[in-house]
């Protein structure tokens, strides 16, 4: 089924970052839906100190975002993710969500740095 297919691509992308343990993730089109986008980022959030990104969309009409983080409080920093990659969204300290009108590569520069 649909479900099983996502739950499978879910568990292979919180495999294959078992390893790491610092620093931001960013994950594009995942093919998986928003509840699941969550499941991903709470999983992956207890892997890492940093930011946990899903986005999901294309360079040419923009992404819509999920971010999560245990030590990051989100809603203190979400202005200036916001600014720097032309998006609008918000939400708790813990996950926050919108859009932005960048390209993949600003995107992953950005939480590189």
């Amino acid at each position: 089924t649909i479900y099983e297919l996502r739950m499978s691509i879910l568990e292979s992308r919180i495999e294959y970052y078992k390893d790491i343990s610092r620093g931001n993730i960013c994950e594009f089109n995942t093919g998986l839906a928003d509840s699941m986008c969550r499941d991903l980022i709470n999983a992956l959030v207890e892997k890492t100190d940093g930011i946990v990104g899903v986005f999901t969309g294309d360079d040419s009409a923009g992404y819509r975002y999920i971010l999560g983080s245990k030590q990051v409080n989100l809603r203190e920093v979400i202005r200036d993710i916001n600014s720097a990659l032309s998006g609008k969204g918000g939400g708790s300290p813990t996950m926050v969500q919108g859009t932005m009108n960048c390209t993949k590569e600003q995107i992953t520069n950005y939480f590189k740095a």
